[in-house]
């Protein structure tokens, strides 16, 4: 039963449905037209579905749940985020002016490189990571609040109110070994320049995924608006050269931190789990609410 139509896009559209058997309320992705075959569309409907299909649960990757075709029309049943995306956390910001904290950016950090992370150890690269592909929940940590608190959990308040975000959108998704076929460009504003290379090197590809989500933090940080070319701004040569604007606002380490992750050789990156350990996170550590369940 569809509520409410929540995105748009170039893939289709996005509307929030509930089940009528179940009654819990899913996020459901279709295909603007039906699709024909061996075109571009129907390539980025198949593989979300199978970089879905390849995904177990994980508390930072949107969670895939079926999908079929009506008429030529693809339907993706997916988790639904009732925070938005990243990208409208962003554009309020800027409308207001106000800034991120710091720990704001951190867990958005944090919880994106983890999703990274397990992503990258199913042997895929995402290749475009960016705020509109970043969504926010807060369902899941407001159930396990509750139950906790019933348990008498002696922590609540520094785990209520928290959103979790999670890494949405897997149209691009590559393989990082074994395939001839050349993995498609994402978002070029947040591409990594490597990308932009006649020769690709698979086996880096995990590393374009670090670049891009150090420039989508950093844009968090700045409420920049990211470049599309160097028409659009002359700033967009020196972003791509990993040559961030020191934020002032922010401490040395996280400056120092996005700067590591969009330097242009991608072998000199740090990896999501270097990206973890950096932020004081172990490598797939296991939360609170993963240990209570």
């Amino acid at each position: 039963v569809e509520i409410e139509r929540i995105a748009c896009g170039e893939f289709g559209v996005v509307k929030k449905a509930r089940h009528r058997l179940d009654g819990m309320v899913y996020a459901i992705k279709t295909t603007k037209k039906p699709l024909k075959d061996n075109t571009r569309s129907e390539k980025t409907a198949m593989k979300e579905i199978f970089a879905g299909a390849a995904m177990m649960k994980h508390k930072h990757v949107v969670r895939y749940y079926n999908s079929w075709v009506e008429a030529g029309t693809v339907f993706i049943q997916n988790e639904f985020c009732d925070g938005g995306s990243l990208g409208s956390l962003i554009e309020a910001a800027r409308a207001e002016g106000r800034l991120f904290s710091e720990a704001e950016l951190r867990r958005m950090l944090r919880d994106i490189a983890a999703g990274l992370q397990y992503v990258h150890g199913k042997d895929l690269a995402h290749l475009d990571v960016k705020p509109g592909n970043i969504l926010i929940c807060h369902q899941e940590e407001e159930v396990v609040t509750s139950e906790l608190g019933e348990l008498g959990y002696c922590d609540m308040e520094d785990m209520e109110g928290e959103a979790v975000y999670k890494l949405a959108d897997f149209g691009h998704v590559a393989p990082l070994h074994g395939q001839e076929v050349e993995p498609e460009e994402g978002d070029c504003r947040y591409m990594a320049p490597e990308l932009l290379c006649l020769v690709i090197r698979r086996e880096k590809l995990a590393a374009a995924d670090i670049f891009s989500l150090g420039l989508t933090i950093f844009e968090a940080a700045s409420l920049m608006v990211m470049p599309r070319n160097s028409l659009d701004d002359p700033c967009y040569e020196s972003l791509k050269a990993g040559q961030l604007p020191h934020l002032s606002q922010y401490s040395d380490d996280l400056n120092s931190l996005l700067a590591s992750m969009v330097r242009p050789d991608p072998d000199t990156r740090p990896r999501a789990e270097d990206v973890l350990t950096s932020l004081g996170q172990p490598p797939a550590s296991v939360s609170r609410s993963e240990l209570y369940r």
